[in-house]
């Protein structure tokens, strides 16, 4: 198997006395790529037989030197925090991000080597043949397997009870 991941991400950051403390304001982007490239090499033969209690239900039959698998997911993420120090005890964290997952297969070429085989029978075996047969090239656009849109919400605080660094409250909600 291969996998691949490639990721990116921009930072702004400005920080700015007001609203009764200093605040350190960050917006940000984040790109992230990863892809999953496999085979189903590795049973012998490129049969495997498929069992239910103990009974051969199906046998699965790849005749290629190969049979390549793969897939994708793609996240674009977008997100405004600010730091917020009222004081000498309290900072506060609140932010807001939001999430962009595709999933998909991306468009794939299976190439026959002598018959691109792929077949299922049931217990009896019978007519294995006449579903071998047919295979030739075979070309898969581009499909997406879901997406999902999240806005996040995150805040949580920090109280030195005591101004010295020593003894805190903190609290925290996010959404991950």
């Amino acid at each position: 198997s291969n996998n691949r991941r490639w990721e990116e991400a921009v930072v702004f950051s400005y920080s700015f006395n007001g609203g009764g403390g200093s605040h350190n304001l960050k917006v940000g982007y984040s790109y992230l790529w990863e892809d999953y490239r496999g085979s189903t090499r590795g049973y012998p033969g490129h049969i495997r037989y498929v069992f239910n209690n103990g009974v051969p239900d199906r046998v699965i039959i790849q005749n290629t030197p190969v049979q390549w698998q793969q897939n994708s997911l793609s996240d674009h993420s977008l997100y405004v925090q600010d730091k917020w120090q009222i004081g000498r005890k309290l900072t506060m964290n609140m932010g807001l991000r939001f999430d962009r997952y595709v999933s998909f297969l991306p468009e794939q070429l299976r190439e026959s080597a002598g018959g691109n085989i792929w077949a299922q029978q049931g217990p009896n075996f019978a007519n294995l043949k006449s579903g071998l047969d047919s295979f030739v090239n075979q070309h898969y656009d581009k499909t997406i397997v879901g997406t999902f849109n999240h806005p996040v919400p995150r805040l949580s605080f920090v109280y030195d009870v005591f101004g010295n660094g020593k003894t805190a409250i903190k609290g925290s909600y996010g959404l991950f």
